[in-house]
């Protein structure tokens, strides 16, 4: 409370039970433990939330992430599919959930989400990236390559994408190709030009 004013005991027990039912306090609490690295306690923070608000995809979201970084998989995809069947555009979750797949080796699925987010948002090129990084994983090459193609169109200085279209024309066997590729990631890595992302 502001300096002088005071409260009578049941303003300020209302206030607190206030508090205590209001789901964005939680949700609050669960992000801030999560920055500081404490997972479990993120976790029991945004159970909270979701038992007061279930409604939430976002809540479901955050949930995900945390499981996912603690190695908890299926429950994160749990959490993620929980978000979708809430706000079905939600094209980050599609993202995580692709990830959550492909890092469990189910490149199919991971493929099909990044497909939906494709869908939602064409013209990000990491979708693209990502995409082709599991299509690579089940051997096809071409599809990848494609894929990492349509990343470079929309942004020319994406030196994941040249990074992972390198990769892909090695294993077809063209060494000219990929040594270009290379090189171009080379540039804009080091003159600092690139958005790079995480490249698995």
């Amino acid at each position: 409370c502001r300096v002088g004013e005071t409260y009578h005991a049941g303003d300020l027990i209302n206030r607190i039970e206030k508090c205590l039912l209001d789901a964005s306090v939680w949700f609050r609490k669960g992000f801030k433990e999560a920055a500081l690295g404490r997972g479990i306690e993120a976790i029991e923070n945004y159970d909270i939330a979701i038992r007061i608000n279930p409604d939430n995809a976002g809540f479901y979201y955050e949930r995900g992430l945390v499981k996912e970084k603690l190695g908890r998989i299926w429950e994160a995809i749990g959490d993620y599919n929980k978000a979708i069947e809430i706000d079905a555009d939600y094209a980050v979750v599609y993202i995580h959930r692709g990830h959550a797949k492909r890092n469990l080796g189910w490149f199919e699925g991971a493929i099909a989400d990044y497909s939906q987010a494709i869908e939602i948002a064409p013209y990000d090129p990491y979708l693209y990236v990502s995409r082709g990084i599991a299509k690579k994983r089940l051997g096809k090459l071409h599809e990848a390559i494609g894929d990492y193609n349509k990343a470079i169109e929309i942004e020319q200085v994406y030196a994941d994408a040249y990074h992972n279209r390198a990769f892909a024309k090695l294993a077809l066997g063209d060494i000219k190709g990929a040594e270009e590729d290379f090189a171009m990631y080379d540039v804009l890595t080091l003159t600092g030009v690139s958005r790079c992302r995480l490249t698995k």
